[in-house]
């Protein structure tokens, strides 16, 4: 699918319980393969959504948004009643 030529934007949401190294090396070939695509030209999003007060999901998700140059990071707080 992402291989495909298209310019038909992606947007992939992630919410995470729980993050490790593990998780970060997982999540980190599941991005590399949008990253592509958006280096290909296809509009890609991922939104990163994380706990109110969650820093450590929050700086993963700046981490990752640091590392990628063309798929674009959006961070969504979310609001924990």
């Amino acid at each position: 699918y992402l291989e495909t030529p298209s310019r038909e934007p992606i947007t992939f949401d992630l919410s995470l319980a729980y993050f490790n190294s593990s998780s970060a090396k997982a999540l980190m070939n599941l991005f590399m393969p949008l990253e592509d695509a958006a280096a290909a030209g296809r509009p890609v999003t991922i939104r990163w959504h994380f706990a109110e007060g969650d820093d450590t999901i929050e700086e993963a998700g700046e981490d990752f948004a640091a590392d990628f140059d063309h798929a674009r990071f959006e961070m969504v707080k979310e609001v924990v009643a």
